[in-house]
């Protein structure tokens, strides 16, 4: 066999370029589509509380079911049963839950590519919730409102808001939340090819999560170290934190996120020039995306 020349070793860096690329691309908009706080596994459990108001157990398994909605992107129904969850927390006079559901609702309306709509609730909020002097209220509106300065494409204004948002967060010791800010500040510096400071975000919201032993948000921020890893080249280590997400995800029993990592992993294995152990992993993934299908 002719050695290879230098053209050939040309040819498959740029091939690994345009592979890492492709895979980073995918990973991105992975990260993208997940727009909910993930606080259904808690409204639904509040949904069976009988020390619960009947009109807070029906407010909290509207917002279950509208979360659920949202992360399969059915905007529309989302948007349908949070508009009334919204309605019933703010009857019964529950702070929480008005905060958590208004972020909904924009989440929504993102998801029908209503930025802006989005955005002028969460200004309208802002403003009552600074007359008030909620804390947690402005900081899940100023973090509404980053996620509508990325759906525009302003990532600027967006790390701003963020910055504020995760003071807010931290001054009330809401660990969920901060962990919730932090990866999408690492979403942000992602698009603005600031890797450093992307991963930095990424292992901040990981040791938070690790410290509240929120094993879920363990998995997302591992994911969000992943997809940085990637970005940089950093292969080895994209590949130990996409089997952590995995092994994490698993531990909290959460299919879909275990589905995300598992995808993430199986491209991982890709850039590793793993092909055989790729598509076990990508049939592992569509095998347990099909069982939540029919569940």
């Amino acid at each position: 066999m002719a050695p290879a020349t230098s053209g050939d070793s040309s040819g498959s860096s740029l091939h690994e370029h345009v592979q890492r690329q492709r895979i980073g691309e995918d990973a991105k908009m992975l990260m993208d589509t997940d727009a909910a706080d993930d606080l259904a596994s808690h409204y639904s459990a509040l949904s069976e509380d009988k020390n619960a108001s009947p009109q807070i157990r029906e407010a909290a398994a509207l917002f279950s079911l509208a979360e659920d909605a949202l992360q399969d992107e059915d905007a529309d129904i989302a948007l349908e049963r949070a508009t009334s969850a919204l309605e019933l927390f703010r009857q019964s006079g529950d702070k929480q839950g008005v905060q958590d559901t208004i972020r909904l609702v924009c989440g929504a309306h993102r998801l029908k590519n209503q930025p802006d709509q989005a955005m002028e609730k969460a200004t309208q909020e802002l403003a009552q919730f600074k007359q008030v002097g909620d804390k947690r209220g402005q900081g899940c509106m100023h973090f509404s409102l980053a996620e509508g300065h990325l759906a525009r494409y302003k990532t600027d204004d967006a790390l701003q808001s963020l910055s504020e948002a995760l003071q807010l967060f931290r001054d009330i010791a809401d660990k969920k939340m901060e962990v919730s800010a932090l990866l999408v500040t690492a979403r942000a510096y992602v698009r603005k090819y600031r890797s450093d400071d992307a991963l930095q975000a990424a292992r901040d919201a990981l040791s938070v999560a690790a410290a509240a032993g929120d094993k879920k948000m363990q998995s997302k921020a591992n994911l969000s170290i992943a997809v940085t890893d990637i970005e940089i080249g950093a292969t080895d280590e994209a590949l130990q934190a996409t089997d952590a997400a995995v092994a994490l995800a698993r531990d909290a029993g959460d299919k879909k996120s275990e589905v995300a990592a598992l995808e993430m992993l199986a491209n991982v294995q890709l850039l590793k020039e793993m092909p055989r152990k790729a598509l076990t992993i990508a049939q592992q993934a569509l095998a347990l995306a099909r069982e939540i299908e029919h569940r």
